[in-house]
């Protein structure tokens, strides 16, 4: 009977959380894509050129996100993936990647009461085969579809670091 309820329990709380995961996506066009223990939710937060700094029109999806796994998963992990545009050098665009994964983890821990813990940051630098789009660099909209972060989460963090699953790649 006792595990009949906690069944029941998990039932709810997975229900719930697929009309959490259903309403992010319809309200903040997330694409998400799932795996054995992680989920990437591929967020709308770009930067701007050159930039690491998350814009004001970004926070309401950063503040959704980190509500949806206070809620559900307070023990997940959470791996902020960086990404820029094809424009500089490897290095230059590895220290930006990472300053902008940085910025919205920092942003996640303080505004979204995420534990500092449970969130890391990591840069995908200057690879081709993970831009969004090959061609897409420079200031202003050209390369804003690179220059972007992924939210990466890991269920079972026992499990080590989370494999990187999204689309990206390196920017000036």
């Amino acid at each position: 009977e006792a595990m009949g309820a906690r069944i029941d329990g998990l039932n709810a709380r997975m229900d719930g959380f697929e009309r959490e995961l259903r309403a992010f996506r319809e309200e903040f066009d997330v694409t998400v894509q799932r795996f054995d223990d992680l989920v990437a939710f591929n967020v709308p937060v770009h930067f701007e050129f050159d930039k690491a700094e998350v814009r004001p029109s970004d926070r309401p999806v950063l503040d959704r996100f980190a509500a949806v796994m206070r809620h559900y998963y307070p023990n997940a992990v959470v791996t902020v993936e960086g990404f820029t545009d094809p424009a500089g050098s490897a290095a230059y665009n590895l220290r930006l990647g990472q300053a902008r994964a940085d910025a919205v983890k920092d942003y996640l821990v303080a505004s979204g009461g995420l534990a500092a813990d449970r969130v890391r940051a990591v840069s995908y630098g200057k690879s081709a085969e993970r831009l969004v789009v090959p061609a897409a660099s420079g200031p202003g909209e050209a390369g804003m579809a690179n220059r972007r972060v992924v939210l990466v989460v890991d269920f079972n963090p026992a499990s080590g670091v989370p494999v990187a699953v999204s689309e990206g790649g390196a920017e000036n």
